[in-house]
């Protein structure tokens, strides 16, 4: 289906033989006798740059080839092949039956797209390949294979009775090192993980470094009673997670006595509640559970595409937080295109391993409570709500049931009633909902809302 005119040069002989298939066994011959002067050509240059790079030398020029002193060879070995044509000269080189050959393949595939059921669920998952017996690459180099390096664990980790792998990736071994009674660790990690996340900071401070550089455990026995727990318990972090907040200590005030703040002004005894700003995910979600507009949909995803090419594309980008309204857990992130208000928040770079969020308290948090169209778009339908109410104190009320999820208490009523009353005198052309949105926006933007006590 070539079109003589147009073709690519290496099919020049093609055209102009009289026996095509003593052509196709040039060409193949001639691939052959180009392949070996070329792996000879780059075997010579990887050992004299192994040479050159153990004494430490500049390593020598890489080997190229020049198209035109080889096209056919140069097609296959570094393109995409010797039929490989651009768009734009696909009208030139093909013939007329090719083109429509290839008009009549495209309508069957999109007939066969339209047919197709819906596709299924899918999850990543791992499947083991063949068998690789890993060899130890000296200097760093895969061409150059040193010692037999077989799958061990860490010697510095290692026990006797810890299990050998005999066969496949070693993965299942793996699991079963990490998951094993007689390796606490990985409960204890994990346990104190959990409790990083209910109380602001580890019984370890140091949850991603239980070395010699990290800290100790404040309390080390009651570390290894709750992975002894956790592990008793199947592994179940709900059940982990149910323990710390039914406890005595997690429901202990955040406002601790002066002498509990004077003898242990880090509070790593344990001797009040740490108070703690809400993540990011908490902030947001709750804000759209208190006006009702979450999207409370399980299950399905909100990706768009596959892969990695086009990472920046538009139809690759990290969905807005503040644009949908489905609860954080279900909205793809990009690494490389984190939304403003996850950057905020001290979300983390979303590329290195954080067993802690870093804690900041700047400026622009306020400023976003203060006039983010998000937080306004909120309080105004909470003030929409409250207009239902035709008591002023009972919205008053309402909004702090909603917002701070309590009673008002002492003059903080008459407090906000007052702050209503000088709006309306302030802005005599504001209409009341205007009035009650600005309330219920000063309860979102409040300390109170964005940390626990």
């Amino acid at each position: 289906f070539l079109e003589p005119e147009g073709a690519p040069p290496h099919f020049d002989a093609w055209f102009q033989a009289n026996d095509l298939p003593a052509a196709a066994a040039k060409y193949q011959d001639d691939y052959l006798v180009k392949l070996g002067d070329w792996t000879s050509k780059v075997g010579k240059w990887e050992e004299k740059a192994r040479t050159v790079l153990a004494s430490t030398g500049a390593p020598p020029v890489k080997p190229t080839l020049d198209p035109e002193n080889a096209p056919f060879f140069h097609a296959v070995y570094f393109e995409d092949g010797p039929f490989a044509v651009d768009a734009k000269d696909f009208d030139l080189v093909y013939g007329a039956g090719f083109k429509a050959q290839v008009a009549a393949l495209k309508n069957s595939e999109e007939l066969l797209k339209k047919s197709l059921p819906p596709e299924p669920d899918m999850a990543c998952a791992v499947q083991d390949g063949p068998v690789v017996e890993q060899k130890v690459f000296v200097r760093g180099d895969y061409a150059s294979e040193g010692e037999l390096a077989p799958k061990v664990f860490p010697q510095v980790l290692q026990r006797a009775d810890d299990p050998v792998v005999a066969g496949g990736s070693g993965r299942l071994e793996l699991a079963a090192w990490l998951s094993s009674a007689k390796n606490p660790m990985t409960a204890r990690v994990m346990v104190n993980r959990l409790w990083v996340g209910h109380f602001g900071e580890g019984i370890v401070r140091t949850p991603d470094n239980w070395g010699k550089m990290g800290e100790r455990p404040t309390h080390p026995e009651l570390l290894d009673w709750l992975a002894s727990r956790f592990m008793e318990s199947g592994w179940s972090v709900k059940k982990m997670q149910k323990l710390m907040m039914m406890s005595a200590t997690y429901q202990m005030s955040s406002d601790p006595s002066a002498e509990t703040l004077a003898a242990d002004p880090e509070n790593k005894l344990l001797g009040h509640f740490n108070r703690r700003r809400l993540s990011v995910e908490e902030i947001r979600d709750a804000m759209l559970a208190i006006d009702g507009s979450i999207d409370l949909e399980m299950g399905g995803t909100m990706q768009k595409g596959f892969g990695t090419d086009g990472e920046n594309s538009n139809g690759r980008l990290s969905l807005n937080p503040e644009k949908v309204k489905r609860r954080m857990v279900y909205l793809p992130l990009r690494r490389s295109n984190l939304s403003s208000l996850l950057n905020l928040f001290d979300f983390g770079d979303a590329v290195t391993p954080m067993g802690k969020r870093v804690l900041t308290n700047v400026a622009p948090q306020a400023l976003f409570a203060m006039n983010s169209g998000f937080v306004q778009e909120r309080a105004d339908t909470v003030a929409k709500q409250l207009l239902v109410i035709s008591d002023p104190a009972g919205r008053v009320a309402e909004a702090f049931r909603l917002i701070l999820n309590r009673a008002p208490e002492g003059d903080e009523k008459d407090a906000l009633l007052t702050y209503l009353a000088k709006f309306r005198q302030k802005f005599p052309s504001r209409t009341e909902e205007q009035a009650w949105q600005s309330l219920s926006h000063v309860l979102f933007a409040s300390s109170e809302f964005f940390y626990l006590d």
